[in-house]
């Protein structure tokens, strides 16, 4: 090969890389920055679709329970009804050693078969049963059905309980897979947009809390001495006073405390203080108590939304306390009075 072509080729070799180069250096540099209006939309979707898997999530752990339990006792139903069989056919043995002594062993052969009763109904001898033989036949038969009824009831629970574990395992890689498309877009960003999004997502909060013409403190977190809670329900004051003293605790889908909440586990443990039994899902929590309509609300009462996935605790002035999602913490926020409460409930 002549120098000459070797050279030639070099400088091809070198232009090339230059212009690679070059064209990555443009590249990267004329790379779109993240649309912040788009990113926060996308990421408030995400939240909300956790905000309905987790409460999906809390009613099936709900209904997991309930399918415990009634297995539990169906299972403790069974043993109790063998025990009733067992009963049942040690009287008609007594029954058949005295048949035995008396000399009819054809009668005895059937009073010891494995369905005594369909046995004396194929031989033809019912008729001639004696009041106490029969009463022991039937006493055996009736305790036999009712075991067979019993242990297809306790199949029937164990089935459920099988499908709602399934349903829970299912329902926790939904949400793990949401929130982690939601770190994905958010990590896209620097610290100044990250925090430029959660100002575009709070700014509604911000209005309510102006409007209501409570000062935020300087830490930007309001109590609710801030702003003034006015009741004199021993019960709501008792949640309340639970409530506004987790605010600033991190939210953790599926938490019920003492460090964590979602939104109806912070409701769950609140009204737990006031001596009421609420179960850990947003929409069991709006069939109890009365319905209460929005010009009506007072503080303590249960306020809903997004199609019951998500809720909080009225706390007045149009605000209430509540868990809002992933990567916040629990905090005073407007109660949504602008169309998006779906109900509220006074326990």
């Amino acid at each position: 090969m002549s120098l000459h072509l070797t050279v030639r080729r070099g400088m091809a070799t070198a232009v090339t890389a230059v212009v690679v180069l070059g064209l990555g250096v443009a590249g990267a540099s004329a790379a779109p920055k993240p649309n912040l209006a788009t990113v926060q939309k996308q990421v408030e979707t995400l939240q909300h679709d956790v905000e309905a898997a987790t409460e999906q999530y809390n009613g099936a752990r709900e209904k997991l329970a309930s399918v415990n339990v009634m297995t539990a006792a169906a299972t403790t139903r069974v043993a109790q009804q063998r025990g009733q069989v067992e009963i049942a056919r040690q009287g008609l043995g007594r029954l058949a050693a005295e048949t035995y002594k008396a000399g009819d062993l054809e009668m005895v052969s059937l009073m010891l078969s494995d369905d005594p009763d369909a046995a004396f109904a194929a031989s033809g001898l019912h008729s001639s049963l004696s009041e106490r033989q029969a009463e022991a036949v039937a006493a055996l038969v009736a305790a036999q059905r009712r075991l067979a009824e019993d242990q297809a009831h306790l199949g029937h629970q164990k089935t459920q309980l099988v499908a709602e574990t399934k349903r829970l395992q299912t329902l926790k890689k939904q949400i793990e897979s949401k929130l982690a498309d939601s770190r994905r877009l958010l990590a896209q960003l620097d610290g100044t947009q990250r925090r430029a999004i959660a100002q575009m997502g709070g700014s509604g909060d911000q209005r309510a809390i102006e409007q209501a013409g409570v000062e935020v403190p300087a830490t930007g977190l309001l109590h609710c001495e801030d702003v003034g809670i006015d009741t004199t329900d021993a019960q709501a004051r008792a949640a309340l006073n639970f409530a506004c003293a987790q605010i600033g605790k991190p939210y953790r889908w599926g938490g019920s405390g003492p460090g964590s909440y979602d939104c109806s586990g912070l409701a769950m443990a609140a009204y737990a203080k006031a001596g009421i039994s609420l179960p850990h899902n947003a929409a069991m929590q709006a069939r109890e108590g009365v319905s209460v309509s929005q010009a009506n609300l007072k503080p303590g009462d249960l306020v809903f939304f997004n199609s019951y996935n998500h809720m909080g605790i009225y706390v007045g002035k149009g605000l209430m306390v509540h868990a809002p999602h992933t990567g916040d913490v629990i905090r005073i926020a407007s109660a949504r009075l602008d169309g998006r409460l779906i109900k509220a409930v006074r326990l």
